[in-house]
């Protein structure tokens, strides 16, 4: 070790947020050790040197890194995303040995671009400025494998390339991505995963089935990949480790369950099909994303259906998807709480879709309640069907429920630009959702 190095032997570390609650399981990083901080926010680091710059993240936050020499008795902020305007606070602690990291709260407030814009340049960029000029926006989630089973970049796959099922995009993925970066907008890969009519297709003994062996189709006539099947596990995983290298801020997987929708009962499984085996299987595919992801310095996340937080714990709506199976493994968990898609009697209400506040609150709620320890809950809203005020006030349910942001959901990519300014008054919207 150069002698100009002072090792520390045991370094105490505090990570707290800016109410001075802690924040478990942030990961910190100084040179080539590493840690986990515990439930009251600490961890200990061992024999650091001053050479090293401390690295702090945690899901729901910015980010911290600040070189250890230059600790002092000063306060000193630490910028990894200066153009998003905000600062973690570092300082040393009252005791010898001690660093206090102070993380601010950030959460990705952003819209979906869909697969078919991506033919799009022009459409594309469109959207791109809406969010760049929005006061409030700071995040897109685009399609990189979608319902269709298409892929928006050159996979290098093997069996990817045998199926040709890429879409041509008008632009390109690893350029749009590092130009959002250079508008400091946060990108999200939209991933499908066992939704896919190609594969089904190209390996019919992969996908889910009928009696005469035939591939089923669902309600839109879209075969599916076999969720029990790990061959159908392993060609997902290398896709996704691809996209992983994309230069993506997160990936956010979709369709992770069994089909629900068309003739159910005309399909057979080779493999028990049961609540135990489905579970099973989606809980494995994302324990083995969990690990692959591992390698890469990239955020998960996980839609399920806006029920899925509130139906019975251990049921699974008989298509394997249950909050405790998929939390343990992602940053995110982004229930798709879209009010009109909620039937009469759905949490007690007689037309849940004309209360979008409440259904809102609620399952924001309700899903903090459920998730794993330090997964974080972003909502998906609806931007169809409801006009401006009836979008507003789901913005304002998710943000009185405390959600690490938000995001809203148009198949087509068409979004009111007045939906992303500032709220008018509580009670202005209030009257204009539910009347005076």
């Amino acid at each position: 070790m150069p002698a100009n190095v002072n090792p520390l032997r045991v370094t105490l570390v505090r990570v707290y947020d800016r109410r001075g609650f802690p924040i478990p399981a942030a990961a910190v990083r100084a040179g080539d050790v590493e840690g986990t901080a515990d439930a009251a926010g600490f961890l200990s680091l061992l024999d650091i040197s001053m050479e090293d710059e401390l690295r702090v993240s945690a899901p729901g936050y910015y980010s911290a890194r600040w070189p250890l020499a230059r600790l002092g008795t000063q306060e000193m902020w630490a910028f990894t995303q200066e153009q998003l305007g905000r600062a973690r606070l570092i300082t040393p602690c009252p005791v010898a040995r001690c660093i206090d990291v102070r993380l601010a709260p950030w959460g990705a407030r952003g819209i979906y671009i869909p697969m078919g814009i991506l033919r799009s340049s022009t459409r594309f960029w469109e959207l791109v400025d809406l969010v760049d000029r929005s006061p409030i926006l700071n995040a897109v989630v685009i399609d990189v494998k979608g319902d269709y089973g298409l892929l928006a970049w050159d996979s290098q796959v093997p069996l990817a390339r045998q199926m040709g099922n890429r879409l041509h995009p008008s632009i390109d993925v690893r350029a749009a991505v590092e130009e959002l970066h250079r508008r400091h907008i946060y990108a999200i890969a939209r991933y499908v995963v066992f939704k896919d009519a190609p594969l089904a297709t190209f390996k019919p003994e992969w996908a889910v089935r009928r009696g005469d062996g035939t591939v089923w189709k669902d309600g839109e006539g879209l075969g599916w990949a076999n969720p029990f099947r790990e061959e159908v596990w392993e060609y997902n995983l290398a896709l996704l480790e691809e996209v992983a290298q994309l230069g993506f801020d997160e990936i956010q997987l979709d369709y992770l369950r069994f089909p629900s929708d068309g003739d159910l009962g005309a399909i057979v499984y080779e493999e028990e099909n049961t609540r135990e085996t489905r579970t099973a299987a989606i809980r494995e595919f994302m324990r083995r994303f969990d690990t692959r992801m591992q390698a890469y310095d990239i955020k998960t996340s996980a839609d399920v259906f806006g029920l899925t937080v509130w139906v019975v714990p251990g049921e699974d709506m008989y298509i394997g998807q249950r909050v405790e199976d998929i939390t343990p493994y992602v940053d995110f968990l982004s229930p798709m709480i879209y009010p009109s898609t909620f039937i009469p009697g759905n949490l007690g209400y007689e037309n849940p879709s004309r209360q979008p506040y409440e259904i809102i609150y609620r399952s924001v709620r309700q899903a903090q309640q459920r998730v794993a320890p330090g997964t974080r809950v972003r909502p998906w809203l609806q931007a169809y069907w409801y006009d401006v005020p009836e979008m507003q006030i789901q913005r304002l349910a998710a943000e009185d429920a405390v959600a690490d942001g938000w995001l809203f959901w148009n198949a087509a990519g068409y979004y009111p630009e007045s939906l992303f300014g500032p709220l008018p008054s509580r009670d202005t919207l209030w009257q204009q959702v539910y009347g005076p």
